[in-house]
């Protein structure tokens, strides 16, 4: 959920391979404005055609928003009652299932950073009782799952390491061989580099408001090595070369623990929170502060929130956005941008930026909200969510 790089040294990073506003030439800006401009046109006529696949669909964006009882009632659904554990490579890793009896397509549902599967806590419910058989995950060090530490943790503790524990999640316990993935801001990254280096496991690839690193398109390089070899698991990684280095980070992690206790405060989390749920502020309830907070108070979750963010690599080594959509166009998998048009934080320039990756302006649906619009406009969101899942499924 949290924007990793405005953590980075004084936790606002400019410069940096991860920004989204910056590196991109005027020929490509011109092409996002063309493709901004038939977007919103096709947004005013009330329609858009989605590709799922080989086969076109057209949907209304008329929506018929879920009643108000139906929301009503996945309220009252504590999320803490789906608490499932798998044990992955040595670690505990807290999921959630629900509609496990149902016949319909398998969802799985990954959050962002900072958050854990409680954020799903209006979705979940509501596609389980459309049918649908709904996964969703804390990836390891967030939520309630392990948060590994030195010597048995891992260097990269993010995107290849977490590629293969969405992998593995779906091979071992989840209960069809392809599935649905749904990513919000982090997990939107996790859930492109799943559907880019193991295709067979995906069937089509909601992105919410999705992070990572963008680059312009004269500095996209070939990647030449397989992410899916990377042994995130390695000894004491973080061991540091020189005087330098070490002194560097010392200083770097003292800052950062400043900083991490101070937003470690539930009035602080709620703070934050609503500077991204700008259309509807009320949503940010105790529930979700206390979700946050729990998570951030379990054991070595400053560790995690420090080599995530600030003295490890995890994303220095990750493979650009660029790169995963070309793979990902190749696949010809089913791709939509549920998008926040309000959020301050990824705006949706960078959705622009991504429809011109897929070479396509037909699959961005607008949703009024900010950086999580399946919390902050959950009806809305589900609503467009299944209608997508379905028009796939009628394509297939």
């Amino acid at each position: 959920m949290w924007p990793w790089w405005r953590w980075r040294m004084g936790f606002v990073v400019s410069g940096h391979a991860f920004r989204t506003e910056s590196g991109v030439d005027g020929q490509t800006r011109r092409l996002c404005d063309v493709n901004a401009a038939s977007a919103r046109a096709a947004r005013r006529r009330g329609t858009r055609t989605l590709q799922c696949g080989t086969a076109t669909v057209t949907m209304s964006l008329e929506t018929s928003l879920l009643t108000n009882e139906e929301t009503t009632v996945s309220l009252h659904r504590d999320p803490r009652q789906w608490r499932k554990e798998w044990t992955w490579r040595g670690h505990k890793v807290r999921y959630a299932a629900l509609g496990e009896s149902n016949t319909g397509p398998c969802v799985l549902l990954v959050h962002g950073f900072g958050a854990s599967a409680d954020h799903w806590r209006f979705n979940a419910p509501v596609l389980a009782d459309r049918g649908y058989r709904v996964f969703a995950i804390d990836l390891l060090g967030f939520g309630l799952s392990a948060k590994p530490s030195i010597p048995e943790g891992f260097s990269t503790h993010g995107a290849f390491v977490w590629m293969q524990q969405l992998s593995d999640f779906i091979e071992q316990v989840m209960p069809e061989e392809q599935v649905y993935l749904a990513g919000n801001s982090l997990g939107g990254y996790s859930v492109l580099n799943v559907a880019a280096y193991y295709p067979e496991r995906v069937k089509g690839l909601a992105l919410v408001n999705a992070a990572g690193p963008i680059v312009a398109p004269e500095d996209v390089q070939d990647v030449s090595w397989d992410p899916k070899d990377a042994d995130p698991f390695e000894k004491d990684p973080f061991s540091k070369e020189t005087v330098w280095e070490l002194f560097t980070d010392i200083f770097a992690r003292g800052a950062s623990l400043a900083g991490f206790l101070a937003f470690r405060r539930k009035e602080r989390i709620r703070k934050v929170l609503e500077q991204v749920y700008p259309s509807d502020k009320s949503r940010v309830d105790d529930d979700i502060v206390e979700f946050i907070y729990e998570a951030a108070m379990t054991p070595n979750a400053f560790e995690v929130f420090y080599r995530t963010a600030i003295g490890g690599r995890a994303m220095r080594t990750g493979v650009n956005v660029n790169n995963l959509i070309s793979r990902i166009r190749e696949c010809k998998i089913p791709v939509v941008l549920l998008w926040g048009v309000l959020d301050p934080w990824i705006t949706s320039e960078r959705a622009e930026k991504m429809l011109l990756m897929l070479e396509r302006d037909d699959c961005f649906i607008p949703i009024q909200a900010g950086h999580c619009p399946h919390d902050e406009n959950p009806a809305e969101f589900n609503e467009k969510l299944d209608r997508w899942l379905q028009h796939c499924e009628g394509a297939n």
